[in-house]
């Protein structure tokens, strides 16, 4: 409430300025251009670093910040895993095994081969620019099961001690599924 939300900025000053800024950099353009660009573009950047509003600065700032580290931080104590005991004894647990291929391997079979069955009928194509390595993209990432898939292991396991190893599988299946949709979509857009 207290951080502005509006700048108060002369538009025309601020075209005149920039422009300014911009004419220096275009003046140098022949010469050594380390001093003197990088001087025009510092004074660019400050300019529209004031035409900004405060409060968009700093939630600019923050977002990083929060999205990489508070908000994982609070699911993951919100999710009540307890960090305690052998890590391989874990992850090679039934229960542990089944969700981390269920939403990792389910998901990725499940939806790309619907997707393939629907469009190889007939009843729909892909859109326009979407290609199946999009889809298998999507696919992968369909295996982040966090909210949902923590409801249904409390419901299942109630309070025994099969709940504590269910969100464990789900919260490394969810990591490993954003991962490799990740992986699998940032390699679609660099390649297409």
């Amino acid at each position: 409430m207290t951080i502005p939300a509006r700048t108060r900025i002369d538009p025309s000053d601020f075209l005149d300025r920039a422009r300014g800024f911009i004419a220096d950099f275009g003046r140098h353009v022949g010469d050594d251009p380390d001093a003197a660009h990088h001087a025009a573009l510092w004074e660019l950047e400050d300019l529209t670093e004031s035409a900004q509003a405060p409060m968009l600065r700093m939630e600019h700032a923050l977002h990083p910040w929060v999205a990489f580290l508070i908000v994982p931080l609070f699911a993951l104590s919100n999710a009540g895993v307890p960090v305690v005991g052998d890590p391989v004894a874990i992850a090679t647990e039934p229960l542990v095994l089944g969700i981390l291929f269920g939403l990792i391997l389910g998901k990725q079979i499940g939806i790309t081969l619907a997707a393939w069955l629907v469009v190889r009928s007939g009843l729909t194509s892909l859109p326009h620019g979407v290609t199946w390595r999009h889809v298998y993209g999507a696919a992968w990432l369909a295996g982040i099961g966090f909210t949902m898939s923590l409801f249904v292991g409390d419901l299942a396991y109630d309070e025994s001690p099969a709940l504590a190893l269910s969100k464990i599988g789900i919260l490394a299946a969810s990591v490993i599924a954003g991962v490799g949709g990740y992986l699998v979509l940032r390699s679609t857009r660099s390649s297409g």
